[in-house]
């Protein structure tokens, strides 16, 4: 059980780290990094808004560059429409993926 657990932190960080990059080679890392501080365990109205804005800054910054970026949109699309589904009781996740670590949890759409 300690053994799974920690490969699961292990994954969630070296996604991290993976994401940074490309994050950072696609000339998007300032707005990631922004969208990961202002979104991450935030649940206030000006903590929502300020997600809000940094999300769709991150995403304007990932449309400039699709060829870069379109899986990581398509991606985030639909995990964003998967959390919209489950706050509105319409979707539940898998087992599978309950630990695996999805980068745009707490983003959220205007």
């Amino acid at each position: 059980m300690g053994n799974y657990l920690s490969n699961a932190l292990s994954y969630g960080h070296t996604q991290r780290e993976v994401l940074k990059m490309a994050m950072d080679a696609g000339g998007c890392g300032g707005e990631y990094q922004r969208a990961q501080r202002h979104c991450e365990g935030k649940e206030n109205a000006a903590d929502v808004h300020a997600c809000i804005k940094a999300t769709a800054d991150l995403r304007r910054c990932m449309d400039g560059n699709q060829c870069h970026f379109k899986n990581f949109i398509r991606t985030m699309e639909e995990g964003l429409d998967q959390d919209d589904q489950r706050r509105s009781g319409t979707y539940s996740v898998p087992e599978a993926e309950r630990w695996r670590w999805r980068w745009w949890t707490g983003m959220i759409r205007s």
